[in-house]
């Protein structure tokens, strides 16, 4: 078997859509009662999988996503419906950044005090580079001239 077609193969094994988590694995997992879990379906604002009659609820990582979301906005004192905007918010943004790092980001280099996101370069010309960099005096970008 080809390497892509062996890499596909285990890209659909692990698909996110896989990734399900019940009731009170959710509950355990983030801190959050069950009871609020029901409240907060019943409200819209998160959604449980299709199941038979009588089984317990279960989510996917969308929605444990979502929850996470909202249970970190209301520890930081937002209400239950500024915690939901806030998550809504963050859902919309991050389909943008992850097609930017996926299309923008070459390499991601190690360094002894961090480490460094290579850009590519910043001009037309290909005459600077752009770095993000990691290191003791925190986060920022580099620019360097190419010869």
């Amino acid at each position: 078997m080809s390497e892509t077609k062996e890499f596909d193969k285990i890209k659909s094994l692990m698909s996110v859509d896989n990734l399900i988590f019940g009731i009170g694995q959710v509950s355990e997992l983030l801190g959050v009662s069950t009871r609020q879990l029901r409240y907060w379906e019943q409200q819209g604002y998160i959604e449980s999988l299709e199941s038979p009659k009588g089984s317990s609820r279960q989510f996917n990582l969308k929605n444990l996503i979502k929850i996470f979301h909202i249970k970190h906005f209301q520890n930081e004192g937002y209400t239950l419906q500024a915690a939901v905007k806030k998550g809504q918010k963050i859902e919309k943004q991050f389909p943008i950044l992850k097609d930017f790092l996926r299309n923008r980001v070459e390499d991601i280099i190690p360094t002894e005090d961090g480490g460094k996101v290579d850009f590519g370069f910043l001009d037309d010309d290909k005459t600077k580079h752009i770095y993000g960099v990691v290191d003791k005096d925190g986060y920022h970008f580099k620019i360097v001239k190419e010869k």
